[in-house]
């Protein structure tokens, strides 16, 4: 089932973004989903080039609920793992068009569904 809301993403918007009618800037409070969805959407829809996007945080790690941290040895902990259940189109829609790190060529939910078919 997972699989199905997790198909290939789409790289178009990411290849040919929006044209920028003018310089703008956007200013968000908080770094949790929530303003990380903003900004990937600002740039995806908006046309704003990434460092026009400005992300302000108060507390030392970034991220709101999406706070994980770890390490290889003793394993990582994720509050906001809950965003990913098979009922969050949303969070979908949202990683098909966010690159991943280790291949540009695929998303982050393409490596999302790599790691859960593991």
């Amino acid at each position: 089932m997972l699989a199905n809301f997790m198909s290939s993403a789409s790289l178009v918007s990411r290849l040919n973004p929006p044209k920028q009618a003018a310089p703008r800037k956007a200013y968000l409070v908080g770094t949790g989903i929530a303003a990380l969805a903003a900004a990937a959407y600002l740039v995806k829809e908006g046309g704003l080039s990434g460092p026009n996007v400005v992300l302000f945080e108060q507390m030392e790690q970034f991220g709101g609920s999406l706070d994980a941290h770890g390490d290889p040895k003793d394993g990582y902990v994720m509050r906001g793992g809950r965003m990913f259940e098979e009922k969050f189109n949303c969070t979908y829609d949202l990683l098909s068009f966010i690159p991943s790190i280790a291949d540009e060529t695929k998303s982050a939910k393409d490596e999302l569904r790599k790691i859960g078919s593991t």
